[in-house]
C-alpha cells in the first residue's frame, strides 16, 4: 500500500514497535515543519475553532475526489504567517489538529482483512532518541505511545465525517469558485486567488426542506455557516502580510 504524505509531512511509514524503539517525538511544540504551509487541511469537528483565525476554504478539482477544506494562513501558498523564525505558532491561535498530530498520521487500510481500520503511520524525519520513548525495551507502547495513537485514530474518524459533510456540499450543488484579488496596501501586485471552493449563499437558500433539514439534524448546516463567517479573515490575511513585508524590508 502506497502511503501518500499529507501537507507538511515527507514520507510516511507504519509505526513500527522494533524500527521505532527507543525514539521519541523530535523538537515537541515546534512547528517549523509548516512554516511553508500557505494552506493547512481541516476536518468539519473544527470549523467552530478555527472560524476566528483563519478563511475556511473548499479545494479541488478532481470530480472523483471530495474537495478538501482548508485554513489559509497565507495568500502566499509557500508561506504561513502563523509560525514565527524560532517554530512557534502565533500565541492565542488554533493549531489545525493535522499539525498537532505531526509526525503522526492515520491512513485507513483500503483492503484486506483490517479495511476500513487505521494504520497509524509516522514521518521519520519528527523522530529522534530519547525520552519518553514510544516503545520500551521490551517493544510496549509507552503511555506518550498510546496517546499518539489515539489521537491519530480520532483524526481519522474526523477525516471520514469531514467526506461525508463535503460528498454532500457537492452533492447538492452547493459549492463554486471562490473569485477574489487581494490589494496590498504597500502598492505591490494584486494576487489573484485561484483554485478555491466556497458555499454559494444563493445555492443555499434554494436547498429543498428534506435536505435542508438533514443538514441542520447533522450538524452541517452551522459548519456550512462556520464556513462563511470565516471567510471575513481574509482582510486579517491580508494585513498581517502588508506587515511582515514592510517588517522584512
Amino acid at each position: 500500500m502506497r502511503l501518500t504524505p499529507p501537507p507538511g509531512f515527507t514520507q510516511l511509514v507504519p509505526l513500527d514497535t522494533e524500527r521505532h524503539r527507543g525514539l521519541t517525538r523530535r523538537e515537541p511544540g515546534s512547528f517549523r515543519f509548516a512554516r511553508d504551509l500557505g494552506a493547512v487541511p481541516l476536518t468539519v469537528d473544527e470549523f467552530f475553532h478555527a472560524l476566528r483565525h483563519y478563511p475556511i476554504v473548499f479545494a479541488g478539482d478532481d470530480p472523483g475526489r471530495p474537495a478538501t477544506p482548508l485554513a489559509l494562513t497565507a495568500l502566499d501558498p509557500r508561506h504561513n504567517l502563523f509560525v514565527d523564525g524560532s517554530g512557534c505558532w502565533r500565541a492565542g491561535c488554533y493549531v489545525p489538529a493535522l499539525l498537532r498530530a505531526w509526525p503522526f498520521y492515520a491512513v485507513d487500510v483500503p483492503q484486506g482483512p483490517h479495511a476500513g481500520e487505521a494504520l497509524v503511520c509516522v514521518d521519520e524525519s519528527g523522530l529522534a532518541p530519547g525520552k519518553p520513548a514510544l516503545f520500551d525495551a521490551s517493544g510496549a507502547a509507552s503511555v506518550t505511545c498510546l496517546r499518539e495513537q489515539r489521537f491519530v485514530e480520532e483524526l481519522a474518524s474526523a477525516q471520514r465525517r469531514t467526506a461525508r459533510f463535503v460528498a454532500t456540499l457537492a452533492d447538492l450543488g452547493l459549492l463554486e469558485p471562490l473569485e477574489a484579488q487581494a490589494f496590498p496596501a504597500n502598492g505591490r501586485s494584486p494576487q489573484r486567488l485561484v483554485g478555491l471552493l466556497r458555499v454559494s449563499e444563493a445555492r443555499l437558500n434554494r436547498i429543498p426542506e428534506t435536505p435542508l433539514r438533514e443538514m441542520m439534524r447533522r450538524g452541517e448546516l452551522a459548519r456550512i455557516y462556520a464556513h462563511l463567517l470565516s471567510l471575513d479573515n481574509f482582510a486579517d490575511l491580508l494585513a498581517n502580510g502588508d506587515a511582515e513585508n514592510r517588517h522584512g524590508s
